[in-house]
């Protein structure tokens, strides 16, 4: 007589035998009652993907539930040019054509307004306007099937770069959230403006000053500090110093300001803070082919003349924005040497053992003009 066990799942008790025509025993554990095989898991990357806070040490992973992956050079241009409720909606109908379709950018319209409603809190009617305010822009709607059903399709995100009229890919990363954290027009512009700042875990972050900010997004200071706020953004201040040639030493900058209560007076020199956001970092995927692309389009074009680090006739200005911040003093002196750079100034992190307070980001500043 065979032996059999008991199994009791959600409540019901089944009566699982040992062995099943001719099977070996298998761990009930691993298998579901239609049968599909379960592989488990270690159970740091279960930690990692079910709790919201990340195990030390240990990256972030992507969400594996229904998510949004926001680009950050596509959301400050349409921040910058005022296409935000486009590109928010390219971002949705991109997450729910990557769930329905695995991407191959068509949608029925049905399904999209369905999607959009139960997913983002689209209303129908603000839903359905969206869809044709954006034709021409992120979206073709194509009524020419065979069964006279209405489809999207989805621009890809080259087009997308290219018709925002990027010209060069700053991060190639993605930023990955989820759909609860999309979800408001409030929240999701917010969303937007956040996909700019680095996550924590991912290097090269540096000081950013509001202006620059608001000369690169169109984001007023006061609006920056709302979206902050709202997304809960890390800002980690950073301090200005120089070297010291009669004391051998890193001494703090200074900054004259004035008061109404004590006149005229200095005071520590900060720079611009670095932010980094609680978006989960993603993969690259076809970000650096795209970005390499816009780096030999851009080399062809200066070739040709069209644009130049240098002033070649009073018609054709020279390139201003460089880069000024350096986590090495070597590679700023690397950079302010080259023949092709005009600004001969910049900082360098200071070292963490010949710092002023330990753990704080203390920034030296060297000008060779």
């Amino acid at each position: 007589m065979k032996k059999a066990r008991e199994l009791t799942v959600a409540g019901r008790t089944y009566l699982v035998p040992d062995v099943v025509q001719g099977l070996p025993v298998f761990n009930s554990a691993q298998f579901t009652l239609s049968g599909e095989r379960v592989y488990p898991r270690s159970q740091d990357k279960v930690a990692a993907t079910t709790s919201s806070k990340p195990i030390p040490g240990q990256p972030r992973l992507p969400f594996e539930g229904r998510q949004v992956r926001l680009i950050p050079d596509v959301s400050a241009a349409a921040l910058k040019q005022k296409q935000t409720k486009e590109i928010i909606l390219w971002h949705c109908l991109r997450a729910i054509d990557n769930d329905l379709n695995h991407g191959n950018s068509h949608l029925l319209l049905e399904t999209a307004l369905e999607q959009l409603q139960s997913r983002f809190h689209f209303t129908e009617s603000t839903a359905y306007r969206l869809i044709l305010d954006a034709k021409g822009k992120v979206l073709d709607i194509d009524t020419s099937g065979h069964d006279r059903r209405t489809r999207i399709e989805i621009y890809g995100r080259k087009k997308i770069i290219l018709g925002l009229g990027i010209e060069q890919i700053t991060d190639s990363h993605f930023r990955t959230l989820e759909d609860s954290q999309f979800q408001g027009h409030g929240m999701r512009k917010a969303q937007l403006y956040e996909a700019i700042n680095k996550p924590a875990e991912i290097k090269g972050a540096t000081p950013k000053a509001r202006d620059t900010i608001e000369e690169w997004t169109g984001v007023s200071r006061l609006q920056q500090w709302r979206y902050d706020k709202l997304t809960h953004t890390r800002r980690s201040p950073n301090h200005a110093f120089y070297w010291d040639e009669a004391e051998q030493k890193y001494m703090p900058a200074k900054q004259p300001i004035f008061s109404k209560c004590k006149g005229h007076r200095e005071m520590n020199k900060r720079n611009g803070n670095t932010y980094h956001t609680k978006q989960v970092p993603d993969g690259t995927g076809m970000l650096r082919q795209i970005a390499r692309e816009l780096r030999a389009r851009k080399k062809y074009e200066d070739s040709k003349g069209q644009a130049s680090l240098h002033p070649t006739s009073p018609t054709l200005p020279a390139a201003t924005l460089e880069r000024l911040y350096y986590f090495r003093s070597s590679a700023l002196v690397k950079a302010i040497l080259k023949p092709t750079r005009i600004c001969k100034e910049g900082y360098y992190l200071i070292p963490q053992s010949r710092r002023a307070i330990k753990g704080r980001q203390e920034w030296c500043y060297m000008n060779t003009a």
